[in-house]
């Protein structure tokens, strides 16, 4: 069942609820003047709804609180904890996505591929802030940085991996996978979203649509379900798991009982989820490979390579998942230039 707040009964709900529940609020003032000041930028115009479910109930209603005391009146609405990352949420949720110009969802698993999320986002146009499977002490370290630096790499990434042929991905355990990212443009994260732009919290990445792959990916960071789900949980990579890619669609999955975790997704949502659908490198030097993929894929030194639905990164598959797969200290080379060296950044950025 969906709860769901207007803006203007708004300020006497959080306050029943605030009593009721006795709500902790987790996250530091520190972070919250962050997200609003410096990476949503919001305006009191700006018609703003924050998302939250079950599990997630601080985190959205401390937020919301703190949206009201400096003026905003935002819509707010508590759904239930969706299947895995991309599932698609309620209709009520979809409704109230429909008039936003400003959503921040608080969830466990990830909805910023959604089809409502992704509509709102072109539509009305909306900004997007997504915040899977976060908990306080993630947020506070991960999010209130100085992106400077990190900005500073993304936009000449964005530049590098865009429309790109071929790009070459090694590592040492194994990895040899040969991509395109023909017809896509990539999308420099660091901190900022702009109307009809999403993002994850924490941020700092550089990621592209991929148009084709072929060769052998080994997954030795982290990949999702990083919560238990209705298939397993993987999380932190146990037994690396190997995939053998061709035509841009996984045909063989190889490893341990986290490999067979990932082959009953792929199995029970079709086709299309086995398709590559994103290649991205992470920036931000706060985050750490710690078993929640959110964070896991934004560490400076790794790079990730999603299935599924990649309707989010301009393309047209959709599918019912979209999971992030995590690798450790890759060599990157474009057009026969190394710009990522077993994980050590080799381009010029400033």
């Amino acid at each position: 069942m969906e709860i769901i707040v207007g803006c203007q009964g708004v300020r006497l709900w959080l306050d029943f609820i605030v009593l009721n529940l006795r709500i902790n609020y987790k996250m530091t003032l520190k972070t919250k003047e962050k997200i609003l000041n410096e990476i949503l930028k919001a305006s009191l115009v700006d018609k703003i709804l924050v998302i939250a479910d079950y599990k997630n109930l601080e985190l959205g209603v401390g937020f919301t609180e703190y949206l009201v005391a400096k003026g905003f009146l935002p819509d707010f609405v508590v759904m239930p904890v969706t299947k895995n990352d991309g599932d698609e949420p309620s209709i009520a949720v979809g409704k109230a996505c429909e008039s936003a110009t400003v959503i921040v969802a608080f969830t466990v698993w990830s909805i910023t591929h959604t089809l409502p999320v992704q509509k709102a986002k072109k539509s009305n146009p909306a900004k997007v802030i997504s915040v899977p499977n976060a908990n306080e002490k993630l947020l506070d370290r991960t999010v209130a940085i100085n992106y400077s630096e990190v900005k500073e790499k993304a936009l000449v990434l964005d530049k590098l991996i865009s429309n790109q042929k071929e790009i070459l991905i090694t590592t040492s355990l194994g990895t040899n996978l040969k991509i395109s990212t023909k017809g896509y443009k990539a999308n420099p994260m660091y901190g900022e979203v702009s109307y009809g732009q999403h993002i994850n919290l924490p941020d700092g990445e550089c990621s592209v649509g991929v148009e084709n792959a072929d060769g052998t990916l080994v997954i030795d960071g982290s990949m999702p379900p990083d919560n238990l789900s209705i298939w397993g949980m993987i999380g932190l990579i146990e037994t690396p798991i190997t995939l053998t890619i061709k035509n841009g669609y996984v045909v063989k999955i190889a490893g341990g009982k986290q490999a067979q975790v990932l082959s009953k997704i792929l199995n029970s949502t079709g086709k299309d989820s086995y398709k590559i659908a994103e290649f991205g490198i992470g920036l931000n030097p706060k985050a750490r490979i710690l078993g929640n993929v959110t964070e896991d894929e934004k560490v400076l030194g790794t790079i990730h390579i999603a299935l599924g639905n990649n309707i989010g990164l301009g393309g047209t598959n959709y599918a019912k998942v979209h999971l992030d797969a995590v690798i450790r200290n890759p060599t990157v080379l474009v057009e026969d230039q190394v710009i990522i060296n077993n994980g050590y950044h080799e381009y010029k950025y400033n």
